[in-house]
């Protein structure tokens, strides 16, 4: 809703709208200040206007939503759910997201990366895609996604060092004396077909043709399956 009233020889335009910040100025004329403030109404209708972030929702609000209705349906669901319920904890999610600024977020930056440099990227991320989910599809408008305009961390290069044959040999010692019967085969079946723990931890009998030594793995990391030949019988 805009209200225009007379200062001195001036009229000041105030358009106001629930949930969002007001928009202020001031002109010499009348007609202009009632055209401003229609244009200033319809930015507001399309979430486009300078200062629309909302001001009475936080990042907890955003980020408990996406818990629900968003993490459910990833394969790191259990992993996404307990860093977004540490993220809750923080004081970043107490914001408001018209104050979520780039020095607020570059803060929590530099506040997090004391525990890892992934755990802070992570968390980063996963704020930019709620808040982006927001603005797409609930209603929340942004000019500009504050993650967008800070550094992200860069996560170190991955290693590249080879476990040697003694290294090896060495883990498959200790590995028979553990208190999991199963430990001593999966270090095995992961070095052979270079499966990822999840799909190892997946495996079924099932998955697995004894005749022709042929593993079937049905929920990959990238959705779709895929096979492997283990050099060892699993019987």
């Amino acid at each position: 809703m805009a209200t225009i009233r007379k200062r001195g020889n001036k009229f000041q335009v105030q358009v106001r709208r629930a949930g969002f910040q007001s928009a202020t100025k001031s002109f010499e004329r009348l007609t202009e200040a009632k055209a401003w403030a229609r244009q200033c109404e319809i930015l507001f209708d399309q979430g486009e206007a300078g200062n629309q972030k909302p001001a009475r929702i936080r990042l907890a609000d955003v980020l408990g939503r996406y818990l629900r209705e968003v993490t459910p349906a990833k394969k790191s669901s259990a992993g996404e759910t307990r860093r977004i319920n540490h993220l809750l904890k923080d004081k970043i999610s107490a914001t408001f997201l018209s104050d979520l600024s780039a020095k607020r977020l570059a803060d929590f930056r530099d506040r997090r990366i004391k525990d890892g440099v992934r755990t802070a990227a992570y968390d980063l991320q996963i704020i930019r895609h709620a808040l982006n989910i927001g603005c797409s599809e609930w209603g929340i408008y942004f000019k500009a996604n504050p993650v967008e305009q800070i550094r992200l961390p860069r996560p170190p290069k991955p290693r590249e060092r080879r476990v040697t044959s003694d290294e090896y040999e060495s883990l498959l010692f200790h590995a028979k004396s553990s208190r999991s019967r199963f430990m001593y085969p999966l270090i095995i079946l992961a070095v052979e077909t270079g499966m990822r723990l999840g799909e190892l931890l997946k495996l079924k009998w099932n998955d697995f043709d004894e005749e022709a030594c042929l593993l079937t793995l049905k929920d990959t990391k990238n959705g779709e399956s895929r096979v492997a030949w283990p050099c060892f019988t699993l019987r």
